[in-house]
């Protein structure tokens, strides 16, 4: 397996590589599609609410709020995606590497080493 990770020995070889199943991404998606679909359920429902939704400032600040929210949203549904792709459980042979991601600047790395094991 041609793979390298930080903290890799010289003389190492990878010999499986996992990810967390996708299913434990499966809530952020679902937030993020509920959390796209929600502006456009509101848009619809301001009519019903007497709003005037054509004319000019009410028309710039649902502009102005859509834009803000879809990049907010686009911003966490990124790091909460590094976060599930940054998560690496490495299997090499002489040890086991456990890479959790925290955020995009913090991460903890655990190991357990072959010789430190007792059968």
């Amino acid at each position: 397996m041609n793979f390298s990770f930080p903290g890799q020995r010289p003389d190492e070889q990878v010999i499986l590589v996992n990810h967390r199943h996708w299913i434990a991404y499966l809530p952020d998606v679902l937030f993020g599609i509920v959390g796209a679909v929600a502006p456009f359920i509101i848009l619809a429902v301001l009519p019903m609410a007497d709003v005037d939704v054509a004319s000019s400032p009410t028309r710039n600040i649902l502009i102005v709020t859509y834009s803000l929210w879809f990049l907010a949203l686009t911003t966490w549904l990124f790091v909460r995606w590094l976060d599930y792709y940054l998560d690496l459980c490495v299997i090499t042979d002489s040890r086991v590497v456990d890479i959790d991601q925290f955020g995009l600047f913090r991460r903890n790395v655990a190991e357990l080493d072959r010789k430190s094991t007792r059968l």
